[in-house]
């Protein structure tokens, strides 16, 4: 056996060196070396793309004659036969980015005759002399331009397919089946114009194609256990370590295709979406500063750009994991390239302002437009300001007087036992906020005084106890800078989705802070609700002047630690008050 196939491969071998050699002396005298040294570097002879023959040119002569005689029409006219009747559409080929690919069909000309096989290209020598090489002409589309041609094209097409669906009801997972309709595939549309205008015509003919997207009772069955068993667990996203995104069942869900398998478009939509949000350009680092405040700081920061076809593949495999195992949770880190400043912090100031070191957040939803601008301008006295080595910070100093005469609006404020309108209404969401990074950075806190009662501004992403009321100048909050170097405070406020987010950088000497889960006790109810009759609201108008909350103590522990010794404690206790909800209730004309 293993001699008859030797045999075989030698007669094979055999026959093609003789047929090579047939080759070579049949082709006339002038395909010698003369023919070959004539053609370097051009396209051999009888080679045509569209109708035009470029045979004898160079590459760059191929492609200005193919680039004078072959030229797009403006319009194509585009009928579209579906099952509700017919319609023309004119379409503008500059609508769908239409362009011949003349330097890709330059170059397949050019390769006709060298492929790189001796007897191959000789045979396409042979065949060029004695009849014509035709290469196809190539059309290429701009895709997101086509994409948005397509919808505008399958716009009132009879009766669109929709597609079955999972939906959320009462925590129960159910499917909208699907219903058949006409559809026109996008990849039939490219070739039905690529075709057409490779030949000249643009009058397109087009049929839509019966889609029947519903599913079986088995299929329903089956997309319904797949989509239960996500019930009750979560991807979280990462970057870099830091959440970005929980995912639960409702936006699980959508990346299940209830045929089977998983959502191409929803899962590549969904990346593209992660990557707008998370790609950032990398910050160099910046430091201005005239003395005493620091005028513009940037800390300089990666940039990140996330790699949407990995996240769309990771996605894939991390969904499968949840519903093949009993894993409530999957972590994700969001795959991305990160490039790093050139310049640091250090690198810009000798004050050992070199990195974050605390950081304080605050919610304030609910807040009246003045005591939102109240807190942004508050928080803005204090953003730039530097804390010498061992300086006490007080905040009445840092902010100076608060009144209309220094630009604040009238907001509610707590004073004598009462909520009343005054001057600087919102400022103590401030110093809330900053006491809050103050002892994330774990510094010593010199004063610090809770309000009179549990105000919910305060507790709308914290726990109760975690408050500092201000009222300048008697009423203060201070810290002290016990790191040996500069310490810097950095405000924000985002005055659309009502957030602060305060920022403290220094040099870390690596002391650890803890915070304890506030204790309640002794809570105490508020009296009834009071309503106070008011003549000069119209009759039966009601406003709230005070809300209810609960008397209570709130105790908390605060500890920080430095190589495993603890270098700082205190322990902190708010008495607050029962605080009874008044309403005006107008009497007066309606």
């Amino acid at each position: 056996m293993a001699k008859h196939e030797k045999f075989i491969k030698l007669h094979k071998m055999a026959f093609l060196s003789l047929l090579f050699v047939v080759t070579v002396i049949t082709i006339p005298p002038l395909i010698g070396t003369s023919f070959i040294v004539s053609y370097y570097e051009r396209i051999y002879p009888q080679v045509f793309v569209n109708g035009v023959n470029i045979g004898g040119f160079t590459r760059a002569q191929a492609q200005t004659v193919l680039q004078q005689s072959t030229i797009l029409p403006d319009q194509l006219q585009i009928t579209i036969h579906s099952s509700t009747g017919t319609k023309t559409i004119p379409l503008k080929t500059q609508s769908i980015g239409a362009q011949f690919g003349i330097q890709n069909d330059v170059e397949s000309a050019y390769e006709v005759g060298r492929q790189g096989n001796v007897v191959a290209d000789a045979l396409s020598i042979v065949r060029a002399l004695k009849h014509t090489t035709a290469v196809p002409l190539q059309i290429e589309f701009s895709e997101p331009a086509f994409t948005i041609a397509m919808n505008s094209l399958s716009e009132g097409l009879g009766n669109p397919p929709s597609y079955a669906r999972f939906v959320l009801k009462n925590a129960q997972v159910q499917v909208i089946n699907g219903v058949a309709g006409d559809e026109l595939p996008i990849e039939y549309v490219k070739e039905q114009i690529s075709s057409a205008l490779s030949k000249r015509e643009y009058n397109i003919e087009l049929q839509t194609k019966v889609v029947d997207t519903k599913l079986t009772d088995s299929e329903i069955q089956n997309s319904i256990e797949r989509a239960n068993a996500l019930l009750n667990k979560s991807i979280l996203l990462t970057v870099d370590n830091e959440p970005v995104q929980t995912l639960k069942i409702d936006k699980l869900i959508p990346f299940l295709h209830p045929s089977g398998g998983y959502s191409e478009p929803a899962l590549r939509s969904f990346s593209a979406d992660i990557a707008k949000e998370n790609n950032k350009e990398v910050t160099e680092a910046v430091f201005k500063f005239d003395g005493k405040r620091v005028q513009e700081f940037t800390p300089g920061g990666n940039g990140v750009s996330v790699n949407q076809e990995l996240l769309y593949q990771n996605l894939s495999i991390a969904i499968s994991s949840l519903e093949r195992t009993a894993d409530t949770q999957v972590s994700l880190e969001v795959p991305h390239e990160s490039t790093k400043p050139q310049t640091s912090v250090s690198d810009v100031n000798n004050l050992g302002i070199k990195e974050l070191i605390g950081r304080g957040t605050s919610r304030f939803t609910g807040s009246i437009s003045s005591r939102v601008y109240n807190v942004a301008l508050a928080s803005s006295r204090i953003n730039g300001v530097l804390v010498a080595p061992n300086e006490t910070f007080s905040f009445a100093t840092a902010i100076g007087d608060i009144s209309k005469y220094t630009g604040y609006k009238e907001a509610y404020i707590i004073q004598n036992g009462k909520t009343i309108l005054g001057d600087g209404g919102g400022v103590c969401q401030v110093s809330t906020t900053l006491f809050r990074a103050v002892m994330n950075a774990g510094l010593p806190i010199i004063e610090r005084h809770a309000h009179a009662y549990r105000v919910g501004y305060y507790e709308q992403d914290s726990g109760p106890g975690l408050d500092a009321t201000v009222f300048v100048p008697s009423v203060d909050f201070k810290f002290l800078n016990d790191t040996g170097h500069y310490i810097l405070i950095q405000t924000s406020v985002n005055t659309k989705n009502l957030t602060a987010d305060f920022k403290i950088y220094g040099t870390s000497d690596g002391r650890k802070a803890t915070v304890t889960k506030p204790v309640v006790t002794d809570q105490i109810a508020p009296a009834d609700d009071l309503y106070v009759d008011e003549p000069t609201l119209p009759l039966g108008k009601i406003v709230q002047l005070e809300h209810r909350a609960w008397g209570a103590r709130v105790s908390f522990a605060y500890t920080v630690e430095r190589d495993g010794k603890q270098i700082y404690q205190k322990n902190f206790v708010s008495v607050y008050q029962p605080w009874q909800a008044v309403y005006q209730r107008g009497v007066g004309p309606s």
